[in-house]
């Protein structure tokens, strides 16, 4: 991510927990470190282990569940021009 420009940031979440519907205004890069988590778009869930990435696009609403032995992941914004 560093390579890329951007600057992230860790976090992490027990068992079952869930996000309610969120959305940002710039584009979203993700990285799933450890466990297992359901991100729910509008095109169904994508789900994420150990090594997924997902970009998502400013403005798509994204609820997600961890699973079942937590997650943690780690995140930048991508703002200006997308790649």
């Amino acid at each position: 991510m560093r390579a890329e420009g951007l600057s992230p940031h860790g976090w992490g979440k027990a068992l079952g927990d869930t996000y309610d519907w969120d959305e940002h205004g710039y584009e979203k890069v993700l990285y799933c470190v450890r466990g297992r988590i359901v991100f729910h778009t509008g095109h169904g869930g994508i789900e994420l282990g150990p090594g997924d990435r997902m970009v998502l696009p400013p403005h798509a609403p994204h609820p997600a569940t961890v699973g079942a032995g937590g997650v943690r992941c780690i995140q930048a914004p991508r703002h200006g021009e997308h790649r």
